[in-house]
């Protein structure tokens, strides 16, 4: 999914990824609910089921199904997620491997 945290830093000074951890909080906290509500305005006019590609093995490309309402949910959830953060003060905390 990353296509659509591409621009995340330049908004947060944060990024999701694999390898690092993010940490969002105040103002970034707002930059990265901002930039979820715009990837669930963004896949409103997907398909019910699309690929994406998620790496790369040997030669071959790796593709997993991306299920749209199972993707609004999750979108959903972390915008509530956001919202409880902001409520009591907090941040939200990514971890890499």
């Amino acid at each position: 999914m990353y296509p659509f945290f591409d621009n995340l830093k330049d908004k947060t000074e944060q990024m999701i990824d694999l390898y690092g951890d993010s940490y969002f909080f105040g103002r970034n906290l707002e930059g990265f609910q901002r930039k979820i509500q715009d990837i669930r305005k963004s896949i409103e006019n997907k398909p019910a089921k699309w690929r994406v590609e998620i790496g790369r093995e040997k030669r071959e490309y790796l593709f997993n199904l991306v299920e749209k309402e199972k993707f609004k949910l999750l979108l959903k959830n972390l915008l509530r997620v956001i919202e409880i953060a902001k409520e009591e003060d907090k941040g939200l905390l990514f971890i890499g491997d």
